[in-house]
Formats: C-alpha cells, sequence, structure tokens
C-alpha cells in the first residue's frame, strides 16, 4: 500500500516543479452509489448525508499561519492539490480508510522538501492521473485556496475542474489526535454548484506551532497537511 502513496506524493513534487497536462474534463469512473461515508470514533459529532456523495478527494498541501500581535499563529489560509479517491473509497475502502495517514507518512520523510516545492512550483499544471490499483484511479482534478472577502475576512475555496464552491463553517470538531492535526470540519456551501454541504476529516498535520515572536517572525509559515474533503448535493 505504501508503494501507491508513495507514487502519489511523489507525482504531486515532481508536477509541481513541471508543466504537465491539465485535465480539463473529468467523470467519476466508478460507482458512487456505493460509498457511505463513516467514521468509527465516538468524539465525531457530525452525521455525513445518507446519500452517495459527488466526489471523494484528498487534499494535499499547506495550512498557512501568521504571527499575532499577542504572539499566537493565526492562519491565514491554506493551498492544497486535490486528488479525487472516489473509485479508491468504492473499491479499496481499506485502502481508502488510512489514505491521508499514508500519504502524510510520506511527506513527513522530507517536510522541508515538500514545502520548498509546492510552494515554489508553477502547481496549477497537472498531471492527468497517478494510480495503482487499475480500477481505482487517483485523478489530481483541483485545487483549494482561499479567497479574501470585501471585509478583509477569507474564505475556503474548491475547484474541481470547472466547478467550484466556497464554503462557510458550520461546525468543527478537534481531529482525534489535536496536538498533531488540523481539527475537522463541517462547512455549508455558500457560492458555486460544486456542493452546498461538504467535509474536511481524517486529518494529519497542519499544525502550526504554539507560540510566536510578533517581532521576529514576521513572515507566513506554511506547514504540510492531508485531509479528505468529501463533497455532497442534498
Amino acid at each position: 500500500m505504501l508503494s501507491f502513496f508513495t507514487v502519489l506524493a511523489s507525482t504531486t513534487l515532481a508536477v509541481l516543479a513541471a508543466p504537465a497536462r491539465r485535465t480539463d474534463s473529468y467523470s467519476a469512473q466508478c460507482d458512487l452509489s456505493s460509498i457511505v461515508l463513516k467514521v468509527d470514533d465516538p468524539n465525531f459529532n457530525f452525521t455525513f448525508p445518507d446519500v452517495a456523495p459527488r466526489y471523494v478527494t484528498l487534499g494535499l498541501g499547506t495550512q498557512n499561519y501568521t504571527c499575532s500581535d499577542e504572539g499566537k499563529y493565526v492562519s491565514s489560509g491554506a493551498r492544497a492539490a486535490l486528488f479525487d479517491t472516489s473509485c479508491l473509497a468504492a473499491n479499496y475502502p481499506d485502502a481508502f480508510s488510512v489514505a491521508t495517514s499514508t500519504v502524510f507518512e510520506v511527506i513527513s520523510q522530507d517536510p522541508e522538501g515538500f514545502v520548498d516545492a509546492f510552494v515554489g512550483g508553477d502547481w496549477q499544471q497537472w498531471a492527468e492521473n497517478t494510480t495503482y490499483y487499475e480500477d481505482a484511479p487517483v485523478s489530481l482534478v483541483g485545487e483549494h485556496f482561499f479567497i479574501k472577502n470585501a471585509d478583509g475576512s477569507i474564505s475556503p475555496r474548491f475547484q474541481v475542474n470547472d466547478e467550484f464552491v466556497v464554503g462557510k463553517l458550520a461546525q468543527s470538531t478537534p481531529a482525534p489526535d489535536a496536538t498533531k492535526a488540523v481539527p475537522w470540519l463541517e462547512l455549508d456551501g455558500i457560492d458555486g454548484t460544486l456542493a452546498n454541504l461538504f467535509f474536511r476529516t481524517n486529518t494529519q498535520g497542519g499544525v502550526a506551532p504554539t507560540s510566536c515572536d510578533p517581532h521576529v517572525d514576521t513572515e507566513e509559515i506554511v506547514v504540510p497537511y492531508v485531509a479528505g474533503y468529501d463533497f455532497y448535493h442534498i
């Protein structure tokens, strides 16, 4: 299994540094009706819809932070590549269940190298497919970033091919190991056609240092993370 996710992570790094063909259109290559998402964690307080998701994706990128005047890092957004893992979820649920942790294990072997490639590469140019299981292609299909609102706040935007959604936080719950992973989120879609409800779960990494010096730590920092993003129309 590790070899599959090693390919996934290493392909991400490779395409960040070199132009490649971008997928202009995409349709799922498996039957999504069999996918019923659930989380076996007694502390998980979200309820997934009892309908099939439109997309089950894996986000691979960075959580970004700046140092506040109070000496605490605060979020300044995030950037991530989105891989469609719907077929993996449908056809290989055991592999899917550990996808984010296995990918993060690969990144953790060289986090600085990952960040350098991710931040410095022409990351909007993507390869079409990274596949280990023939009946479960894992395709680079989009991106996640933040947009600035008129009032100065920021909102998360997700783009999958020619559709997008801008999200608004509905609720948050700590990750099972909150010291090592950013929270799990339920978000409402407030703009765009991609989804009107979506979730961030199975997070790995992305946690900022506990403190900073606003007079010294004046640059934005980026922290590698991996997460599952699941998109619904209900």
